[in-house]
């Protein structure tokens, strides 16, 4: 027909519109998932770069403070030693030698008998003295005894008798030195104050006080 104008039906061509739409659309959403992804991921790393700071803050500060609140602890021995060791040798038949630290107690007659006094310093609540005979010759001996407690300040005092011992040189040497020690003695028999020591030339006996 002449002069009539076709037009398209309003169908036609919209698929086309609508498919590329819907493309178009489903690569939007495709982007904003994928952003979103990667917005958690980057906020989850975040978070645990943050938590890992704090750990490893609160750490060190623990170390520290710990080390610090812990500190060094000085420890201080307490004192107690011999402020002076006095021997009186007998009136006859001995004599007493001081060398240095020790004493030289020499007996010439049976029978002879020193007497030592002992005086103890320091600021531990007690302690005791250690005593040591050494004998002379080829066949040495020393001989140890510790005393019962003493408070600093205070004295032990003892008496050694030569007694029964061979003079076949003419007589008996031992070297006498004292030690201090704060604490208790070692378990075991003890020496008392005002005690007395017998030498025989070969062993020690310990001869108890006298009762007051």
């Amino acid at each position: 027909m002449e002069g009539v104008t076709r037009r398209p039906l309003p169908t036609e061509g919209m698929p086309e519109l609508f498919f590329g739409e819907a493309i178009v659309k489903s690569s939007s959403e495709q982007q904003n998932l994928t952003e979103k992804a990667l917005l958690k991921t980057l906020l989850l790393s975040l978070f645990s770069i943050l938590f890992a700071m704090v750990c490893l803050v609160g750490l060190t500060y623990a170390w520290f403070s710990a080390h610090v609140a812990g500190g060094v602890t000085t420890m201080t021995a307490a004192n107690f030693s011999v402020q002076e060791v006095q021997v009186n040798p007998p009136i006859s038949g001995g004599t007493s030698e001081p060398q240095g630290d020790t004493y030289v107690l020499t007996a010439t007659e049976d029978g002879a008998a020193f007497t030592v006094q002992i005086a103890a310093r320091g600021e531990a609540t007690q302690g005791y003295f250690s005593i040591t005979f050494s004998t002379q010759g080829a066949e040495a001996k020393s001989f140890s005894f510790s005393t019962e407690p003493v408070a600093p300040g205070g004295a032990f005092s003892f008496t050694l008798t030569v007694d029964g011992a061979p003079m076949s040189e003419g007589e008996v040497q031992l070297t006498l030195s004292v030690r201090a020690a704060w604490g208790n003695a070692p378990a075991g028999e003890s020496l008392k104050n005002g005690s007395g020591l017998t030498f025989d030339g070969t062993e020690f006996t310990i001869i108890a006080p006298s009762a007051p």
